[in-house]
């Protein structure tokens, strides 16, 4: 009998697996808020999607959040000031919404955040409420800079399961510019 002899080659691929993993990460999250981007909030809904026809979760609902006078900050402070305003709104939001909550920066000064399994509506107003006036508070950078801004927010329930994310979307911006219309620094739910 002759010595049979097993000959191969093998690879780590676990750094090459890192580096993927990272890039992904990379291109679904806002690079200056550290939340997630457009295609990150597209890949939570799809997962959110999932969940829902598997049963796992019945709802959710989804504020769309424009703040109000950011325009304003960019154009007298420049977009440095602007930029930490971003920032300073970002954590507010991550203080208020809970962890299992997701939150996105979708453009300029647009959030969207999604509150899933909440049971009443009584308590998304509440959060809205709470966003609200946290972002009203004066923020002050250095002793000469103290810059006031605000939050619009339009509210909308999604309790389907073959929701269409665009739709959804464009219900909480109506709702969004309805709040913006009625004097801002304020929430509307969609109805």
């Amino acid at each position: 009998m002759e010595n049979k002899v097993l000959q191969g080659l093998v690879n780590d691929i676990t750094e090459r697996k890192m580096l993927e993993e990272s890039a992904n990460q990379l291109a679904m999250t806002d690079h200056l808020t550290n939340v997630a981007n457009r295609l990150g909030l597209e890949k939570n809904v799809a997962k959110i999607q999932f969940e829902m026809h598997a049963g796992l979760i019945g709802s959710f609902y989804v504020l769309m959040i424009d703040l109000d006078g950011f325009k304003a900050v960019n154009d007298q402070y420049g977009h440095e000031i602007g930029d930490k305003v971003l920032l300073h709104f970002t954590q507010l939001l991550s203080k208020i919404v809970r962890k299992s909550d997701f939150i996105a920066r979708t453009g300029g000064d647009e959030f969207v955040v999604i509150l899933k399994e909440v049971d009443a509506i009584e308590k998304v107003q509440h959060i809205a409420s709470k966003i609200i006036h946290e972002a009203s508070q004066m923020i002050e950078f250095g002793e000469s800079i103290q810059i006031q801004i605000g939050a619009s927010i339009g509210i909308n329930l999604v309790d389907q399961a073959n929701f269409d994310m665009a739709k959804v979307l464009q219900r909480a911006d109506e709702a969004m510019y309805y709040a913006k219309k009625s004097g801002k620094n304020r929430y509307h739910v969609f109805s």
